[in-house]
């Protein structure tokens, strides 16, 4: 009110100078209206930007705790699920210090020698198995040679010249019936040429095998053990005569 006033008494007395000086004011108070509200709206901006940035910031980080949260928990459950998965044992392995997979058949171990049998060793058997078994037979002509079974399933192999007895007492507990050859226990490659012939110990998921004793054939006790297996192993070897 008092600023018109003022501009109305100079209109008066001075119209051009009044006019010049309402002008100027009018400008003055239009700039100073603009910068105000300039820095206003830039405050609002300003705020609004940092409150945009504030929140987006937060939420980022919430985001990447979560993440990391998330990526930790993945991480502890993969490794608890590995630890316990672990499988410990290896696979089940036949072998023997007499010869190796695939070679000769020393001739002490035939009927051209000493016809002993050879130590056997075996690995990584399965855990649960109750009690093992031996079969050696002739793969060229698919002819069963001997048999042993019932053994203890704390025992990792066969003691070389294994008695040949029905119960032999180097292996307590075990079982052998009759051989090829009609003796008890072991008995080894014969042939007039060459032939392969293998041992197979099978992991045997009782400790005794009820249908079958040392009267049973060979026939009968192959397949007692192929119908009790849980896991079995092989070596082979060759054997030539003199």
């Amino acid at each position: 009110m008092r600023r018109s006033m003022t501009c109305h008494s100079v209109f008066l007395a001075l119209p051009l100078l009044v006019a010049s000086a309402c002008s100027n004011e009018a400008s003055d108070d239009e700039v100073g209206a603009t910068a105000t509200e300039s820095e206003s709206g830039s405050e609002s901006e300003s705020t609004t930007d940092s409150s945009s940035t504030d929140s987006t910031d937060t939420t980022d980080s919430t985001d990447s705790s979560d993440s990391t949260d998330s990526t930790t928990d993945t991480t502890d459950s993969t490794d608890t699920t590995t630890t316990d998965t672990t499988d410990t044992g290896g696979e089940f392995t036949l072998t023997s210090p007499a010869y190796v997979e695939g070679g000769a058949i020393p001739l002490g171990n035939s009927c051209y020698g000493d016809n002993l049998s050879p130590q056997l060793d075996w690995v990584d058997a399965p855990l649960d198995a109750l009690s093992f078994a031996v079969f050696f037979e002739d793969l060229t002509i698919n002819f069963s040679h001997s048999a042993i079974f019932d053994i203890p399933a704390a025992a990792i192999g066969l003691p070389a010249d294994v008695d040949k007895q029905a119960m032999p007492a180097d292996v307590p507990g075990a079982t052998q019936p009759r051989s090829y050859a009609n003796n008890f226990g072991y008995a080894g490659p014969c042939p007039g040429n060459p032939h392969t012939y293998q041992f197979t110990v099978y992991a045997i998921d009782v400790a005794n095998l009820a249908e079958i004793d040392q009267n049973s054939s060979l026939g009968q006790v192959k397949a007692a053990l192929a119908n009790h297996a849980i896991g079995q192993a092989s070596l082979s070897g060759e054997f030539s005569p003199p």
